[in-house]
């Protein structure tokens, strides 16, 4: 084990050699044979076609899925559910018939990062965000921010939490943000209500949080894990996202949502969270340096400065987003 260690760490100090490795490491994965339980089952299916995702968690067992359809004369298909899928986690250890990306530049991610070749890329679009486009809010705004103890009468920033992976300790980052907004000298962005939406799977730092003496603000929705794909959560954010004046967040594919629906978008940046921002391809994807939905703040004070734009310029800051979706 000490020795494979340091071949590994030898290999992986040059490209050229990571990328000889890269293959090495590949071409035994393609001769472990697959899970006799796994091959047994889909053999029994004996489905038309097999599709899988997000494939690239570690250890993930649905290698072993594709490996045993490869076996049947199953196609399969890896369809790739999320923006950060393709460089955030694992590799593709085995290369599906095809798979499914939603742009250019998940296709390039494809080929340069887990070597699928490309004849077996598929561009189809985002699917998974289709059905944002033909929602309507549940309630009237009014009604909607007074059940949550926010003044209708006042703006509303919505805070976009992040995953635990990319922000753990999110809340004392947001503690210093709020303090500072309501020191702000512009009045509408001291006064404005604030609206934390917490990750689903990293909700419980949000719900120790003491808001006492900073305002008016409200954590909505307080629901955890799968109770993200119901239909009851969906609205519940949804009215968020129609409701609120301009989101701001570290790296959330929320920032996605908002730009769908036209909110004002700004993602500001903290050295706590330099690993999950600038360490990570896909937050490049989200920055307005590379055309993406949020406009990128430097510290606290600018992103306070870009709130109080948003507020006056909604239809700018709206445009970037829709030119990104």
């Amino acid at each position: 084990r000490v020795l494979f260690r340091s071949l590994c760490r030898l290999a992986c100090q040059w490209e050229p050699t990571r990328r000889m490795f890269g293959r090495v490491l590949r071409a035994i994965e393609r001769v472990i044979p697959p899970n006799p339980a796994i091959h047994a089952f889909i053999a029994g299916l004996a489905p038309d076609a097999l599709l899988v995702t997000p494939l690239v968690d570690w250890a993930s067992d649905q290698v072993h899925c594709l490996k045993s359809a490869d076996a049947l004369g199953i196609p399969s298909a890896l369809c790739v559910a999320s923006w950060d899928n393709l460089t955030n986690k694992g590799a593709v250890r085995f290369t599906p018939t095809r798979v499914i990306v939603w742009n250019e530049a998940q296709r390039r991610e494809a080929v340069d990062l887990h070597g699928v070749p490309a004849d077996r890329i598929v561009v189809t679009g985002a699917q998974t965000f289709d059905h944002w486009f033909a929602r309507t809010p549940t309630r009237s705004r009014q009604d909607f921010l007074e059940a949550l103890g926010l003044d209708p009468a006042e703006r509303v920033v919505l805070y976009l939490g992040s995953s635990f992976f990319i922000a753990p300790d999110e809340a004392q980052f947001f503690d210093r943000f709020l303090r500072a907004m309501r020191q702000s000298s512009d009045r509408a962005v001291a006064n404005a209500g604030v609206i934390v939406r917490p990750h689903p799977l990293n909700i419980q730092q949000w719900l120790a949080f003491d808001f006492t003496g900073l305002g008016r603000v409200a954590v909505f929705p307080k629901s955890v894990g799968s109770e993200a794909f119901s239909e009851s959560f969906r609205g519940d954010f949804f009215d968020s996202l129609s409701h609120a004046d301009v989101a701001i967040g570290v790296n959330t594919s929320a920032m996605i949502e908002a730009g769908i629906v036209g909110l004002p978008v700004l993602t500001v940046l903290a050295q706590e969270f330099r690993h999950s921002q600038a360490g990570t391809m896909h937050f490049q994807h989200l920055t307005s340096e590379a055309g993406g939905v949020a406009r990128t703040m430097h510290d606290i004070p600018e992103a306070l400065t870009g709130i109080s734009e948003a507020f006056d310029h909604r239809q700018t800051f709206a445009a970037q987003a829709r030119r990104f979706i």
